[in-house]
């Protein structure tokens, strides 16, 4: 594989395997949604002065792993010796229901540990509400088996084998063009 994998495939990989896929494969991207658009206007500053996260802060910081395939844009970066990652969305959502965003997190938390410092800790600051996590080596181990079985779909000609979620499906944007639509 030539080109990086963005962060957010990876995201939408541990929502549903079949959007990268679709993405990947056939060039074919949701619209920038509501939820999207706010979470561009969000101020990560804020959210790191709410958790008192240690400073300096740096803010949309760029990683570039090649060795891996993999870039990202982090929402914040905290701290100078060991680094806390923040994560922020503009909705409050259940954690539950929110694994695919604290995968994100995960990954940035290993991208960020691999090529500029130890992270102890990640945030996750939704609509107001914070979900932390500590990162050690099981989290660690697990961002990166994210990233090589994303990388093991997308070398694949074929597509993956899921069972669809009817809750999911319905209202997914892919449900269309999904080759596993039921």
């Amino acid at each position: 594989m030539d080109y990086l994998i963005d962060v957010t495939t990876i995201k939408n990989f541990s929502y549903c395997q079949m959007i990268p896929y679709i993405n990947l494969k056939y060039n074919f991207y949701e619209p920038l949604t509501e939820s999207m658009g706010q979470g561009k206007k969000l101020k990560p500053f804020e959210a790191a002065n709410n958790l008192k996260l240690p400073k300096p802060w740096k803010q949309e910081v760029k990683i570039i792993d090649k060795e891996l395939g993999v870039s990202g844009k982090v929402d914040l970066i905290a701290g100078e010796n060991s680094f806390q990652i923040l994560e922020v969305k503009a909705f409050k959502r259940k954690i539950e229901m929110s694994y695919h965003f604290r995968d994100q997190l995960l990954v940035y938390s290993y991208l960020v540990n691999k090529n500029i410092g130890k992270v102890v800790k990640a945030h996750l600051y939704m609509g107001g509400e914070t979900f932390s996590f500590d990162i050690n080596s099981y989290s660690l181990s697990y961002a990166k088996s994210l990233i090589i079985k994303l990388k093991e779909l997308v070398n694949k000609d074929d597509p993956p084998k899921i069972k669809p979620v009817l809750a999911k499906c319905k209202s997914c944007w892919y449900r269309h063009v999904c080759p596993a639509n039921p």
